[in-house]
C-alpha cells in the first residue's frame, strides 16, 4: 500500500495495483479507483483487473469498456466476456452511444448475452456512427438469425418499428431486402 503513495515506475505502480487485487484486500478499493483515470493504460487496467476483482458488478469498474486505450477496453470487454457477466440492454444503449470505435466489435459480442432482438435494436441504433462496422455486424445478425428460434417482445417489435426511418434510409438494397424478408413473419417492416 505505502508502494502506490512512493514516486515509481509505470510497471512498478501496475504490479502494485495488481498485488493489491490478487491478494483480496477488497478495503484498499477506494484507494485503487482513482487509478482508472491515471494516464497510462497499464496503470488503468491494472486498476479495473484489481477492482473487478473486488466487485464485478461496480458500474464505474465496467465503464473501462469504454476506455481511450484498445488494451483497457479489450481487457475489460474479456473479463465481462468470460465471467458471463450481465449487462443491461440500458447500459449497453449508453456504451454504445458514447464507445470509441476500438470497442465496437467487443461490444456487439457482448451485445448477444441480451437476446438476439436486443442485439438488432442495438446495432440499428447505432448503424449511422459507422455504418461500415454495423453493416458487417447486421449480416453477422442475419447469418445467425434461425439458430436462435425465439420471438420478439412487443416492446421490441414497437422498438424495431420506431427505428423504421434510419433502417429504410441507411441500408444497403441488399441488406434491406434481407432483412425485410428475415423479419415479415414477425410484422416487422412490411
Amino acid at each position: 500500500m505505502d508502494q502506490l503513495q512512493k514516486p515509481s515506475k509505470t510497471k512498478i505502480k501496475a504490479n502494485t495495483i495488481l498485488g493489491i487485487g490478487q491478494a483480496g484486500y477488497a478495503d484498499c478499493a477506494d484507494v485503487i479507483r482513482p487509478y482508472l483515470s491515471n494516464s497510462f493504460a497499464t496503470i488503468r487496467e491494472a486498476a479495473f483487473r484489481a477492482l473487478y476483482a473486488f466487485n464485478p458488478k461496480d458500474s464505474d469498474v465496467r465503464k473501462s469498456v469504454l476506455d481511450k486505450s484498445p488494451k483497457v477496453s479489450k481487457t475489460a470487454l474479456f473479463y465481462i466476456r468470460k465471467n458471463e457477466i450481465k449487462v443491461s440492454f440500458e447500459e449497453l444503449t449508453q456504451w454504445f452511444e458514447v464507445a470509441p470505435v476500438h470497442t465496437i466489435k467487443g461490444l456487439l459480442r457482448l451485445a448477444r448475452q441480451s437476446g438476439k432482438w436486443s442485439e438488432l435494436i442495438l446495432i440499428l441504433k447505432s448503424f449511422r456512427r459507422d455504418p461500415e462496422v454495423y453493416s458487417l455486424a447486421l449480416n453477422d445478425w442475419l447469418r445467425v438469425f434461425n439458430l436462435h428460434q425465439q420471438l420478439p417482445t412487443s416492446e421490441e417489435t414497437t422498438t424495431l418499428q420506431g427505428l423504421r426511418q434510419v433502417i429504410l434510409e441507411d441500408l444497403n438494397k441488399d441488406t434491406l431486402e434481407l432483412l425485410r424478408f428475415t423479419l415479415k413473419p414477425f410484422g416487422i417492416l412490411v
